[in-house]
């Protein structure tokens, strides 16, 4: 039987619907909105903000200080954080 492994770090605060597959990471300080799907082997790096109805799928990589939303049409779009 295989090993799952879903990593989620103490301070990562998620809203209602959230959802990973295998072997997920995400890190501290990473905000998700409702109905945040993170597929996968998907590793969101932390300090990210992840806006309600976004899916991440399988393999996918978000480094530090992004921001990912839904934007006009349903495109889900991850921008740097122009702070």
């Amino acid at each position: 039987m295989p090993i799952v492994t879903k990593s989620t770090f103490a301070d990562v605060r998620a809203g209602d619907g959230f959802t990973t597959g295998h072997n997920a990471l995400v890190r501290e300080g990473t905000e998700l909105g409702d109905d945040v799907l993170v597929g996968t082997n998907s590793v969101i790096d932390g300090e990210t903000t992840v806006g309600s109805h976004v899916s991440l799928q399988t393999n996918v990589y978000v480094p530090r200080d992004r921001r990912c939303r839904v934007r006009r049409g349903s495109r889900r779009r991850c921008v740097g954080d122009r702070r």
